[in-house]
């Protein structure tokens, strides 16, 4: 049976957890996604065992995915990848901050090849402020978010990690549910910009603390959110 998406193609230039799964669930919903990898693969290939080239985790963010590999640092592919992009409807990436300004693949420059092109941006803090520059993995997410306070509060001890890529799960499925509205009503959005902080920030306060020490947490997330604007940029 035909998904909601059907029809829909994505250029997946994303790799390790945020953006791959982005890609899986608009899959699942029945897009064309073409993963785009480096030559030598994504690493997440390489995170965990593995069979026949792939790693499960690596199988489970990619799943449903058409792939190609280029190496899009030579001037030389670049016409394959944009007669992919020129093709589209949907473009996802989570390069490092400024990494698609260098490459000559940012926003502007795909509108220009593909003026109704969905752009999807994921980043750690978002495309402004004080953090906007910056490298972010999930752990940093969870420390700057306080959600490390959280978990750690609950046993009455000190900041404890969530052993699980919880802050790039919520990441992609927002990032996902972002994108699927306008492909499915035939929104003219061309830009979303979605940040792994703000995604985790909003939800925080849903977070029902109930021990002695809980108050003085929550007091410090409400102020955090406070300062963020929503996690996604339309």
């Amino acid at each position: 049976m035909a998904g909601p998406l059907t029809g829909v193609t994505v250029v997946d230039l994303s790799a390790v957890v945020s953006g791959p799964l982005t890609g899986a669930v608009l899959a699942d919903l029945g897009a064309d996604v073409i993963k785009v990898e480096k030559l030598e693969g994504d690493i997440q290939r390489n995170v965990g065992s593995r069979r026949n080239g792939f790693s499960g985790s690596f199988h489970v963010l990619n799943r449903g995915k058409r792939s190609i590999a280029l190496d899009l640092k030579d001037p030389a592919v670049m016409p394959v990848l944009q007669g992919l992009v020129a093709r589209a409807d949907v473009l996802i990436q989570n390069f490092r901050p400024g990494v698609v300004q260098r490459l000559g693949l940012g926003f502007e420059a795909m509108q220009r090849l593909n003026p109704r092109l969905i752009y999807l941006s994921i980043s750690g803090f978002g495309p402004d402020g004080p953090e906007a520059g910056k490298r972010a993995y999930d752990p940093i997410i969870q420390a700057y978010s306080a959600m490390v306070s959280v978990q750690g509060l609950k046993r009455g001890e000190g900041p404890e990690q969530v052993n699980q890529l919880i802050m790039d799960k919520l990441t992609a499925h927002t990032g996902a549910q972002a994108i699927a509205g306008p492909c499915m009503h035939g929104s003219e959005l061309d830009w979303v910009s979605i940040s792994n902080c703000r995604c985790w920030i909003r939800q925080l306060p849903l977070c029902g603390p109930t021990r002695a020490r809980m108050p003085l947490c929550r007091a410090r997330i409400l102020s955090i959110a406070r300062r963020f604007p929503p996690p996604v940029n339309w």
